[in-house]
């Protein structure tokens, strides 16, 4: 494998005390649990980027 598809594979858990002073909470606790609701959001968010314009 090369660095990046390393980092990929890397068990990672990331603390944000800052933010959960402000009071923020994650939505998602698990990817793969909310796979297809995740993949909908991309799409939609995909789609309306195209339809801005904006693909990059």
């Amino acid at each position: 494998m090369g660095p990046y598809a390393l980092a990929l594979a890397l068990d990672q858990v990331v603390r944000s005390p800052r933010a959960r002073a402000l009071g923020w909470v994650p939505a998602v606790r698990s990817i793969t649990g909310n796979a297809a609701r995740l993949f909908g959001e991309w799409r939609a968010g995909s789609a309306k980027a195209g339809a801005d314009g904006d693909l990059g």
